[in-house]
């Protein structure tokens, strides 16, 4: 992912998607206990108010580390956060990057349109007959 500087001063968006459907559905998140799945939802707060949301990345391109999650959220141990990993919750890339796939991929979708609709939509004169 190539991001550059515009792309990542946004605006604050109200509310944070939260699709319930999505999390009824999927299996790795059904295999959380009650305190994972409080975890969870408070990774979720957190990775909404990220530069990008949806990956653990500082401004300067740093990857968050496990300890740095941990101490983001009250009462959360580093032990819990890898459960996110080691369930499938909260991903990990090669780059020791965690995030979370439907905010990103909500995000990219998000950003393209934005972009899109901020080029097109110019009102064409009217035609003379």
């Amino acid at each position: 992912m190539n991001w550059t500087r515009r792309e990542i001063r946004l605006p604050k968006l109200p509310a944070l998607q939260f699709y319930v459907g999505d999390l009824v559905k999927d299996p790795n998140y059904r295999s959380l206990t009650l305190e994972e799945k409080g975890m969870y939802i408070e990774v979720l707060t957190l990775l909404h108010e990220q530069p990008i949301r949806g990956v653990f990345r500082s401004k300067n391109g740093r990857a968050w580390s496990l300890e740095q999650v941990a101490c983001a959220i009250t009462g959360a141990t580093v032990e819990l956060v890898q459960t996110l990993l080691d369930k499938g919750v909260l991903l990990k890339n090669a780059r020791g990057i965690l995030w979370q796939r439907r905010m990103l991929r909500d995000e990219m979708v998000r950003r393209r349109k934005a972009r899109c609709g901020s080029v097109g939509g110019k009102a064409s004169p009217p035609k003379r007959y």
